[in-house]
């Protein structure tokens, strides 16, 4: 195995002992899929043991035994590497509606893998836009347009916002102001008002009071 590059041909050589061994099996498989041809048959039905190659590599569910294709927790750890792993699920799998929902967890597409009248029903597409807010790409045309599950689709996908951030704190002590502060409000306001203010009235060449204050446009509120 250590100097196979695929590591599947050197294991289809050794005896069927060692191809049942659960451990040499193991990393012959996690060489290369491929090996799972040549594992012993009491490897090829352990339960255990398969689940333990899907975690690896999804598509060894195409090599695995009928029986274990319909069970649902194999199906389900395929299914959320790559939703290809569908093709090779049991017929009562594909259309089980909690185990979509599942997988769309991770993969919003698997909601399009639902059938028509199932894609169709509001609860539905309500439990995935809970799971998955992409899910809502993938929804009909008239639940795209539901203010409701549009809604959802956003906080689940974004979170809702309690507007505490923006809310007044009544208990809070009022910010101090600077005499600085208070020159530059008290000078704003005296030039909306059409005052001029000290800073802009100086005694000309001539002895006379010249106001410089520039004409500011009030905007209505």
């Amino acid at each position: 195995l250590k100097q196979d590059a695929s590591g599947w041909m050197a294991f289809s050589y050794a005896s069927s002992e060692l191809r049942s061994n659960h451990q040499l099996a193991l990393e012959a498989v996690m060489c290369d899929v491929q090996a799972f041809k040549f594992v012993g048959e009491n490897l090829k039905t352990d339960r255990n043991f398969v689940l333990e190659v899907v975690h690896h590599d999804w598509s060894v569910i195409g090599l695995i035994p009928r029986e274990l294709r319909g069970d649902r927790e194999v199906v389900l750890v395929a299914a959320k590497q790559d939703l290809q792993a569908l093709d090779y699920a049991s017929e009562e799998l594909r259309t089980d509606t909690d185990l979509f929902l599942e997988i769309a967890e991770v993969n919003a597409r698997a909601f399009a893998g639902l059938s028509e009248d199932q894609q169709a029903d509001r609860a539905i597409s309500t439990k995935a836009l809970q799971r998955n807010g992409l899910a809502l790409a993938y929804a009909p045309t008239q639940h795209r347009e539901d203010r409701e599950l549009v809604n959802q689709a956003m906080k689940t996908t974004m979170g809702s916002c309690s507007g505490i951030p923006w809310a007044k704190t009544v208990d809070a002590p009022p910010n101090p102001r600077t005499p600085s502060q208070d020159d530059d409000s008290s000078e704003a306001a005296s030039v909306l008002a059409g005052i001029p203010s000290e800073s802009l009235v100086k005694e000309g060449d001539d002895g006379q009071v010249v106001d410089e204050t520039r004409e500011v446009t009030a905007f209505p509120r």
